[in-house]
Protein backbone atom coordinates (compact mmCIF):
# COMPACT_ATOMS: atom_id res chain seq x y z
CA UNK A 1 0.00 0.00 0.00
CA UNK A 2 2.66 2.48 0.60
CA UNK A 3 6.58 2.26 0.65
CA UNK A 4 6.90 1.70 4.43
CA UNK A 5 3.96 -0.76 4.95
CA UNK A 6 2.56 -3.72 3.04
CA UNK A 7 -1.19 -4.08 2.61
CA UNK A 8 -1.51 -6.77 5.47
CA UNK A 9 0.20 -3.91 8.04
CA UNK A 10 -1.63 -0.97 6.57
CA UNK A 11 -5.23 -2.36 7.04
CA UNK A 12 -3.71 -3.42 11.14
CA UNK A 13 -2.93 0.16 10.85
CA UNK A 14 -6.04 1.26 9.92
CA UNK A 15 -8.11 -0.97 12.83
CA UNK A 16 -5.95 -0.05 15.42
CA UNK A 17 -6.00 3.51 14.12
CA UNK A 18 -9.74 2.93 14.24
CA UNK A 19 -10.10 1.24 17.83
CA UNK A 20 -8.05 4.60 18.91
CA UNK A 21 -10.21 6.92 17.55
CA UNK A 22 -13.62 5.33 19.06
CA UNK A 23 -12.13 5.16 22.48
CA UNK A 24 -11.08 8.31 22.72
CA UNK A 25 -14.31 9.65 21.41
CA UNK A 26 -16.65 7.93 24.02
CA UNK A 27 -15.09 9.82 26.47
CA UNK A 28 -17.08 12.69 25.11
CA UNK A 29 -20.60 11.07 24.34
CA UNK A 30 -21.50 14.40 22.46
CA UNK A 31 -18.70 14.67 20.05
CA UNK A 32 -18.92 11.21 19.36
CA UNK A 33 -22.69 11.10 18.42
CA UNK A 34 -22.23 13.94 15.74
CA UNK A 35 -19.54 12.44 14.40
CA UNK A 36 -20.36 8.57 14.50
CA UNK A 37 -21.85 7.09 11.15
CA UNK A 38 -25.59 6.71 10.97
CA UNK A 39 -25.34 3.32 11.71
CA UNK A 40 -23.62 3.40 14.59
CA UNK A 41 -25.79 3.52 18.17
CA UNK A 42 -25.22 6.87 19.65
CA UNK A 43 -24.21 6.78 23.04
CA UNK A 44 -26.01 8.36 26.39
CA UNK A 45 -25.14 11.73 26.42
CA UNK A 46 -25.29 14.55 29.44
CA UNK A 47 -26.64 17.59 28.10
CA UNK A 48 -24.08 20.41 26.63
CA UNK A 49 -22.25 22.33 29.27
CA UNK A 50 -24.05 25.76 29.72
CA UNK A 51 -21.88 28.25 31.55
CA UNK A 52 -23.59 29.52 34.47
CA UNK A 53 -23.87 33.94 34.80
CA UNK A 54 -21.13 35.03 37.17
CA UNK A 55 -21.83 35.42 40.66
CA UNK A 56 -22.28 39.14 42.03
CA UNK A 57 -18.78 40.06 43.43
CA UNK A 58 -18.43 39.55 47.28
CA UNK A 59 -16.13 42.34 48.88
CA UNK A 60 -15.25 45.72 47.75
CA UNK A 61 -18.24 47.16 45.64
CA UNK A 62 -17.36 48.32 42.04
CA UNK A 63 -16.61 51.76 41.32
CA UNK A 64 -19.00 53.23 39.18
CA UNK A 65 -19.18 56.97 37.36
CA UNK A 66 -22.00 58.71 39.56
CA UNK A 67 -24.03 60.55 37.04
CA UNK A 68 -23.15 64.51 37.29
CA UNK A 69 -25.44 66.47 38.78
CA UNK A 70 -26.69 69.54 36.64
CA UNK A 71 -25.55 72.82 37.63
CA UNK A 72 -27.99 76.08 37.05
CA UNK A 73 -26.37 77.96 34.29
CA UNK A 74 -24.56 80.30 36.08
CA UNK A 75 -25.24 84.26 34.42
CA UNK A 76 -22.48 84.98 31.54
CA UNK A 77 -21.00 88.36 31.98
CA UNK A 78 -20.39 90.03 28.55
CA UNK A 79 -17.28 92.57 29.26
CA UNK A 80 -17.04 95.18 26.42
Amino acid sequence: MTATYTKAEWELLRVWMTRIEQSILTTAPNIYNSLKPIEWPPLPAPDPHVCMPAKPRTGRPRKVALPKEVASPSPVVETV
